[in-house]
């Protein structure tokens, strides 16, 4: 069985580089992508937004698992 697993995934390497390959030719007319935006700004991500309020629940959690972890050592013990 191990050697038809290494065949496949061997072919599917060769297959999945031969369809990058192709997808990176490039037309003699094209030089590439044309230059950015001087004016255009860069998106902003809607996590820029809840920044401090996920912080503190990590460290609510953090605190949370850390009280759990060493309510059931203390028992064990």
């Amino acid at each position: 069985m191990r050697p038809q697993i290494v065949t496949l995934i061997t072919f599917a390497l060769i297959l999945l580089n031969g369809a990058t390959s192709m997808g990176q030719s490039m037309t003699d007319n094209q030089s590439g992508p044309p230059p950015p935006d001087s004016q255009r700004l860069p998106p902003q991500g809607p996590i820029d937004d809840f920044i401090l309020p996920a912080l503190f629940f990590g460290i609510v959690l953090g605190i949370y698992f850390l009280y759990k972890n060493r309510k059931t050592i203390n028992i064990r013990s």
